[in-house]
């Protein structure tokens, strides 16, 4: 597989050996064990983690690994002993360091990012949850800890036997948790309301968020913004909870999303993929980060902060909002620092061979602060 990445890269978080920004998709030198297109990517404010999960090799079920700043060990990589001593590891890498998971743990199953900090969740029956860097308003889960130099586990969760956890998401500086029984969790900086009731500035544990009592549904997904969370049932009802500045809890759509497919958000703006290929978007628009009107249909999406990148159902990369460091490609003079109109990203993809029986084509995105990512795999024809 191919991984390609451009945007911000002030602390080398786009693996790209350097750290100047980029606008054209660059190849990324990945690890010699990447060999297949099974990969999670998650990006927090200057720091990537990329999951790799193999489907055939036996040696070993994942392997994680992280770029870009480790000042706080964000990077879930502390410093080294060599001979009694330690060494001081560099506080950024620019290419992808293969992150040493705890002794007691075989692999990761799922990944997230908040701004210095990160979570992994293991792939053990116990589907039990990790955390490493820094989280000075309860962002680690960890209690009183607020900064953890390596991946530590977050003690007595999930609180009940044999759930597991379906889905972890991070905004900037809060975290919710799906578990298998419906039930959702959630810790960091809670006072614009983003972790339910009670509003508090730090919540250091796993709490249980309480929907608002009308909200009689399973949660399927959710999505964290900068100060908010989106939780959507299987049959598209929706709740936004926190802080409401860009109309993202009020403007919700008030009729189910029936056929949706994925849900995001950004800093300031709510995204839902339908299986049409459309996308019910709303909030904030200052830089061009809803959808343009133009858009082809979409078949899915990934959303940083302020920008959207997405594959089309006819395979064409997108992407739109605002990417003054290059994340939405190299801008136009007439685009200041905004895509508001459909841009497609070219990717100078391996040209098809007519006696070839598989073809190049675009598997995977992903997005973070300012960065984009797209991955191209091998696909049977």
């Amino acid at each position: 597989m191919r991984l390609l990445s451009f945007g911000s890269n002030s602390l080398g978080q786009l693996a790209l050996n350097h750290t100047e920004d980029v606008s054209t998709p660059t190849d990324i030198d990945l690890p010699s064990t990447i060999i297949e297109d099974n990969i999670i990517l998650s990006s927090g404010g200057n720091h990537t983690l990329l999951l790799y999960q193999s489907s055939s090799c036996t040696s070993y079920k994942s392997q994680l690994y992280a770029v870009g700043d480790n000042s706080y060990h964000q990077c879930g990589i502390e410093r080294e002993i060599n001979n009694l001593h330690f060494v001081p590891q560099s506080t950024n890498f620019t290419t992808f360091q293969h992150v040493p998971p705890p002794i007691e743990l075989l692999s990761w199953r799922l990944i997230s990012t908040g701004w210095e900090c990160s979570h992994a969740v293991s792939s053990a029956k116990d589907s039990a949850v990790y955390a490493c860097g820094l989280g000075r308003k309860g962002e680690l889960g960890l209690g009183a800890l607020d900064n953890a130099p390596r991946f530590m586990r977050i003690p007595d969760f999930p609180p009940v036997r044999d759930t597991i956890v379906k889905q972890i998401t991070s905004g900037v500086a809060h975290t919710v948790v799906l578990l298998s029984d419906g039930t959702l969790y959630g810790w960091g900086g809670g006072r614009k309301g983003q972790l339910g009731s009670p509003l508090l500035p730090e919540v250091r544990m796993p709490r249980r968020i309480v929907l608002p009592v009308d909200c009689d549904y399973y949660p399927a997904k959710a999505a964290c913004g900068r100060t908010f969370t989106a939780v959507i049932s299987m049959d598209g009802k929706l709740t936004v909870i926190g802080d409401d500045k860009y109309k993202v809890v009020s403007d919700a759509p008030k009729d189910p999303l029936k056929g949706w497919k994925d849900i995001a958000a950004g800093w300031g703006t709510v995204y839902v993929l339908m299986s049409d290929g459309s996308i019910v978007a709303w909030g904030r628009n200052t830089h061009g980060q809803l959808p343009p009107k133009d858009l082809p249909p979409i078949k899915a999406m990934a959303v940083g902060s302020e920008h959207v990148i997405a594959i089309g159902m006819d395979g064409s990369v997108y992407a739109w909002g605002w990417g003054e460091h290059g994340n939405c490609g190299t801008l136009l003079e007439k685009d200041g620092q905004c895509v508001r109109e459909v841009r497609e990203i070219k990717t100078n993809k391996t040209i098809d061979q007519p006696n070839v029986a598989c073809r190049d084509e675009t598997v995977y995105v992903a997005a973070g602060c300012a960065t984009s990512w797209i991955a191209h795999g091998r696909k049977w024809k």
